[in-house]
């Protein structure tokens, strides 16, 4: 069960089916204000994060550590490729791992995402915002896909649970070609997505 994945959303279960497997069928995402610094690892912008954002599902409560980003996007909603994916890693108390992944398309300028661009550091460096940073606006409400699979980088370690946004952030044109010179390609080729379930529940942001 490696990841990233190409989502066959047909096979996708809905409401009691979600519900059946994994207990509560809503996903609840709540994102501190606050960033503390952006690091260039080589491999991709890496932002780290207070503590204070949780995610939670049926199977537990995470906290989330930092959010990168992969262009152009690792996973695929039916066939389908986007210009850039976020990946937010959240880890429980217990040491478990989740990602909610959000995918981004070409529409109007991202306010949001400008600040990071911004803030771009050179590889091997860090800098940090002043301010905040919303967030919320990179996890929109809506549906999204649930499923179980693995880190997209090595070790790829499985038993980690993916949630991806079914609805898309906007980025301008501009916005998300900054992002591809300063990334590359750095996004690794789907896997078989074998017969592991699939649902598909509501996200609500803010609070639990």
């Amino acid at each position: 069960m490696q990841s990233p994945v190409d989502i066959p959303i047909a096979g996708a279960q809905k409401g009691a089916a979600f519900a059946l497997s994994y207990g509560n069928a809503k996903v609840t995402v709540a994102h501190h204000e606050h960033v503390d610094d952006i690091v260039d690892n080589g491999h991709t912008i890496q932002v780290t994060v207070e503590e204070g954002a949780t995610l939670t599902t049926a199977k537990a409560t995470y906290s989330l550590k930092q959010f990168h980003f992969h262009t152009p996007s690792e996973n695929k909603v039916s066939g389908k490729s986007y210009p850039m994916e976020a990946h937010f890693v959240h880890q429980s108390e217990k040491g478990d791992f989740a990602v909610v992944a959000v995918l981004f398309e070409e529409g109007s300028k991202n306010d949001n995402l400008q600040k990071l661009i911004d803030h771009f550091p050179r590889k091997g460096e860090k800098t940090k915002i002043d301010g905040a940073l919303d967030l919320s606006l990179h996890v929109p409400k809506g549906q999204a896909f649930h499923f179980f699979g693995s880190f997209t980088t090595p070790p790829c370690t499985e038993n980690v649970e993916w949630i991806v946004s079914e609805q898309r952030v906007q980025a301008s044109p501009a916005q998300l070609e900054a992002f591809a010179l300063k990334l590359g390609d750095n996004n690794r080729p789907t896997q078989d997505f074998r017969a592991r379930p699939l649902s598909v529940s509501q996200v609500r942001t803010g609070g639990p």
